[in-house]
């Protein structure tokens, strides 16, 4: 048995892990006192005070023991990995006396290992990883597939202190990393890390007018002109975006002249066909402006004025999806021009672009005034997720395009090395009724199977043979890897195409060990970086498979097959159907949609879950409003019901002032309620819930609009909560308050006594969201709920309704008095996630205040009077991707003062216990109508300072144009 030790952890500073350490080597578990504390989670006791967390794995025919968190003095609530608030009485759980019989097997552990890094799962890097992870920025880290760059890049991510940024093409890629990021509960409290995609980075310089232009709105307007010689909409939206525009740094695009002149590998089309495409591109702006869109290179261009360098260090990652001027743009960002990491693969490019390393370094040389040398590349090479047969497949693929079209960059000219020791599965099948038969009834129901083709068409004709849900093009594909992959007529749907690539090449071609570094042959080849394109796609589509491939083809006697040396499979062919567990496939929608899969994902729920639709009418925000004006007698019973679930005390005091005998006894009408719309969430048993959950889905909507998860909480199920949760339900989904399961967690909070109850306080980190999307002054900001301002703007969010109708009648806001008592309520280990203490409390505040100068203020609160606060009034939110502001959610005019009517021998008299509320409520309205005053004085002003500062552009701007 060997010890690992966990990256952050120095064994001199452990009292007693030496000794320990020889006990657990030495299998003497009676001395190493072990107790288990988890799922694969043990603790082990050093002395009288000191503990540690550590977990059993094997790798090969050794175990290891990886430790993970040192806690002194029984400090089990500090601890990473543990559920927190868990009570872990060591007294009542028995010593481990042996290694358990099943233990964790680790796919890889590279050798004379002694320490181990953990994201949402235990990583060893290897030596070039290591040495890379080591490294001083600047750094370019160039991953071929499978070689753990995005793994490698997060955890040097860690290291880098200050504000950083985080930055990719795509949106979804953002969101993974920065949940990899947090997962197990990570925190830094030496960094500011923010996580945006490049659209995300460039709103956050100001918010664009119009909408984005995208490839659909593209491909739709391309068919008003039906003469067009050239009609492949792809290429020309390739060749707006990569060349036109985004290729010079100093103009929004290239002018007639100089497009021209562009080398015959420089442009797609050759110069004869130059000239329609440029009258095409004007056409295409005219269109982006009489339509009100916007493309993302000439906006980068304009904003390339306002950019201000406010980051301590940047990592692009992906960036092979970028352009030179979008690169420039991000690191215009930096304090220091040259702390960055560059991370990308020139090999997994799945669209026509002119991206190279060399593009790259000359940027940094000529634009950025970095001098890159070769010390500043790293290539990972080294592939940890194919296994040798499919590693070498894609192997000829690379040969195949360095051979034929030589290699733009050195850094780009590399084969992968497989670490599997398993061989893996490939299998050439032709297009037949049987393997189709075979393939189908073995993937319909895994998740362990994906199908990949070429192209949108291509994946209509095979839905035709296929039931999974999960069928994929293969720019849809990248990034995902699945054990099983069915690659569906991919050379033949292509067929002409992929003979092309062939001319000149042989079979001897391939069969070096190694390849030379090599220019193309034909430098007037204008085709090459359309060709090198399919030869992309191939590479990725075969390097998403972690175990076997089967490739059918309509000809297994096409030449590009014959030439991989692909037999087709001689004996019998069957497989094992598979059928993935409604978790699994739960888990694999959650997967799916926080990649941006949402296609497959929708599939999956209505081709595997098969929800049935609901048999009832859910109560949105118009059904309410329109009982409101009505007030028929079933609406008055209908309002009762939704003002009881989501504590609406404007339509309490409605039905109260109507004397709607209901209200007068709400804990028996709260009763007859839970009996009729919530039974099943208190029986004993949960097989009737269980039942639901199968039929509707996991997020299925009740009558009051809320999610079981959402209920669970309302009705302070704490542990169900938690099971749900497990489950994979979503604490994105919102009630129609625009409250999220954070928020009934904090009002909960505020409400009840609960410091005792330990599942809920275990639910917090689960409910937390990433990030909320927030504009302020036209910007956006991106609010970390881990934030200490993250925190505390929650607490005024969910306080809302029921805590500031209290407070102004006393004539206060939010006083910093409030935010203190609701802090107590919170155990040490939340209030360290937030960084937050009462001794940073009003800095925080005062930094995030509409007025303040701080740097990094996101403008979150405005301050009315000494210590109090509400949040910024002028502030907007993002909800279903459609900006509101603050009081189009939470309703200022929706602000009521409610108390229950006593019932028994302390009755209230009902014309006083009327009036008393009457009262309350008319000096609500008093205190309402005077902040309503104060958030128009404060707008004005805002306005007045907006108009003042366009004035001051607009003179330097008509200034700068004079002079030059």
């Amino acid at each position: 048995m060997q010890v690992l030790l966990y990256h952050e952890l120095d064994a001199i500073q452990i009292n007693g892990f030496d000794k320990w350490r020889q006990f657990i080597e030495a299998n003497d578990f009676k001395s190493a006192d072990i107790k288990k504390v988890g799922d694969n989670l043990y603790r082990a006791r050093l002395n009288r005070t000191d503990r540690l967390l550590f977990s059993f794995y094997k790798y090969q025919q050794t175990t290891f023991v990886l430790v993970l968190e040192y806690l002194k003095n029984h400090n089990y609530a500090a601890s990473r990995f543990l559920n927190h608030n868990a009570v872990i009485e060591t007294d009542k759980i028995p010593n481990i006396l042996e290694l358990p019989s099943t233990v964790p097997v680790l796919p890889i552990l590279p050798a004379t290992q002694k320490q181990f890094y953990f994201l949402d799962k235990v990583i060893c890097l290897d030596a070039d990883q290591k040495n890379l992870y080591y490294l001083n920025l600047p750094l370019i880290i160039i991953g071929a597939a499978g070689s753990g760059k995005t793994i490698v890049t997060l955890e040097k991510l860690k290291t880098l202190q200050g504000r950083v940024l985080y930055t990719t093409l795509s949106p979804y890629l953002a969101k993974h990393a920065q949940a990899l990021y947090y997962a197990k509960n990570y925190q830094n409290k030496q960094q500011n890390v923010e996580f945006l995609s490049f659209q995300e980075v460039l709103e956050s310089v100001q918010m664009p007018e119009g909408k984005p232009i995208t490839f659909a709105l593209f491909k739709q307007w391309l068919h008003r002109f039906p003469n067009l010689k050239i009609k492949d909409a792809f290429t020309l939206f390739a060749e707006f975006r990569n060349v036109i525009t985004g290729l010079e740094i100093d103009k929004p695009y290239l002018n007639f002249s100089t497009y021209q002149l562009l080398g015959i590998r420089q442009s797609i089309f050759s110069p004869d066909e130059r000239t329609e495409v440029y009258n095409l591109f004007l056409r295409y702006l005219k269109f982006l402006k009489d339509e009100n869109y916007y493309d993302l290179n000439l906006l980068s261009f304009d904003y390339l004025t306002y950019i201000e360098a406010n980051y301590d260090a940047i990592v692009i990652d992906e960036i092979q999806d970028l352009n030179n001027l979008q690169v420039y743009l991000l690191l215009s960002l930096l304090k220091q021009k040259n702390q960055f990491v560059l991370c990308g693969d020139a090999n997994q490019i799945v669209q026509p672009s002119y991206f190279a390393w060399k593009n790259i370094k000359n940027l940094l040389q000529n634009k950025i005034a970095y001098l890159s040398g070769s010390e500043l590349v790293n290539i990972l090479k080294i592939n940890y997720r194919n296994p040798q047969a499919i590693a070498e497949l894609a192997n000829k693929i690379l040969k195949i395009k360095y051979h034929q079209f030589g290699a733009l960059d050195r850094e780009s000219h590399y084969l992968l090395e497989s670490q599997l020791t398993d061989q893996g599965h490939i299998n050439l099948l032709p297009i037949s009724e049987d393997y189709l038969n075979h393939l189908n009834n073995a993937s319909c129901q895994s998740v362990e199977y994906a199908i990949i083709v070429l192209d949108e068409q291509q994946k209509l004709l095979a839905r035709q043979y296929f039931k999974t849900p999960l069928i994929f093009s293969i720019q849809e594909a990248k990034g995902l890897e699945y054990k099983n992959i069915i690659l569906f007529n991919i050379v033949n749907a292509s067929k002409l195409n992929f003979s092309v690539l062939l001319k000149d090449l042989t079979l001897q071609d391939l069969q070096a060990a190694e390849i030379r570094y090599s220019r193309a042959r034909n430098k007037n080849d204008k085709q090459a970086e359309f060709y090198k394109f399919y030869l992309n796609t191939l590479y990725v589509a075969i390097t998403r498979a972690t175990r076997a491939i089967y490739w059918l083809e309509t000809d297994l006697d096409h030449s590009f097959l014959k030439l991989l040396d692909l037999a087709p499979i001689q004996q019998n062919f069957e497989l094992i159907a598979e059928q993935s567990s409604v978790e699994a496939w739960q888990h694999e929608i959650q997967r799916l949609k926080s990649q941006g899969k949402l296609e497959q994902a929708q599939q999956i729920e209505q081709h595997i879950l098969q929800p049935k639709p609901q048999a009832w009418t859910v109560l949105e925000l118009s059904a309410i409003e329109t009982a409101l004006y009505n007030m028929t007698k079933l609406d008055k019973l209908t309002l009762a019901e939704y003002a009881l679930v989501y504590r609406d005390s404007y339509i309490f005091h409605r039905l109260v002032e109507i004397e709607f005998k209901t209200v007068f006894n709400l804990n028996q009408f709260k009763k007859q309620l839970l009996q009729k719309e919530f039974l099943i969430y208190f029986l004993k048993t949960k097989q009737p819930l269980a039942q639901y959950i199968a039929i509707y889905g996991i997020d299925v909507r009740n009558r009051f609009n809320l999610t079981p998860v959402l209920t669970a909480l309302w009705l302070e199920e704490f542990s169900l909560a938690n099971e749900l949760l497990a489950q994979s339900a979503n604490i994105d989904l919102m009630d129609n308050q625009g409250f999220l399961a954070l928020h009934y967690w904090l009002r909960q909070l505020a409400l009840a006594d609960l410091h005792k109850n330990e599942q809920f306080f275990t639910l917090y980190n689960k409910l937390l969201p990433l990030d909320l999307d927030i504009q302020v002054d036209g910007r956006l900001v991106k609010l970390n709920y881990r934030s200490a301002e993250g925190l505390l703007f929650n607490l005024m969010y969910a306080g809302f309704y029921e805590l500031l109708p209290n407070c102004l009648i006393r004539g206060d806001y939010y006083h910093i008095e409030y935010l203190k008592t609701a802090l107590n309520k919170l155990p040490n280990y939340i209030l360290d996630i937030h960084q937050i203490n009462m001794d940073n409390l009003a800095e925080t505040l005062k930094k995030h205040e509409i007025f303040s100068t701080a740097i990094e203020n996101k403008k979150l609160f405005y301050c009315l009077a000494d210590h109090q606060y509400i949040i910024n009034p002028t502030l907007m939110i993002k909800i279903n991707d459609q900006w509101k502001n603050i009081h189009e959610v939470l309703r200022l005019d929706r602000l009521s003062y409610f108390e229950p009517y006593k019932v028994g021998k302390n009755a209230n008299n009902v014309y006083e216990y009327k009036r008393y509320l009457q009262t309350q409520n008319q000096q609500l309205q008093v205190q309402l109508s005077a902040l309503n005053n104060l958030i128009f004085n404060l707008r004005s002003l805002l306005l007045n300072q907006l108009l003042e500062a366009f004035q001051i552009l607009c003179a330097n701007q008509l200034q700068q144009i004079q002079d030059e």
